[in-house]
């Protein structure tokens, strides 16, 4: 029983650290947002993980809090993972010769 007491009273302590964290990740956040004097946060449709909105720690919880998070339609079906992909394509298709 003794044991199971100091569990709890541990993991009480862990999650009073962790909210502490995550207030102080949302404030520090919103400091930024509003010392930088940032009006509108976006992100577009396509992105490198499709469940950007779900994530457990969301990026974009604070701006959206303040109402000022917008999703804006994607033109192009292009992620950081397909450039790179191209430039190392295009690298290995046509390597460089080197100079002098």
């Amino acid at each position: 029983m003794l044991d199971m007491l100091r569990f709890l009273g541990v993991l009480e302590s862990l999650e009073a650290s962790f909210l502490l964290e995550y207030m102080i990740t949302r404030l520090s956040v919103l400091k930024e947002i509003t010392s930088c004097d940032i009006s509108l946060v976006v992100h577009g449709t396509v992105a490198e993980s499709g469940n950007f909105q779900k994530e457990e720690d969301n990026l974009y919880a604070v701006p959206k809090t303040m109402g000022i998070f917008q999703i804006l339609e994607s033109p192009l079906d292009i992620t950081t993972s397909t450039i790179i992909r191209r430039i190392v394509a295009n690298h290995e298709a046509y390597p460089t010769t080197p100079l002098a």
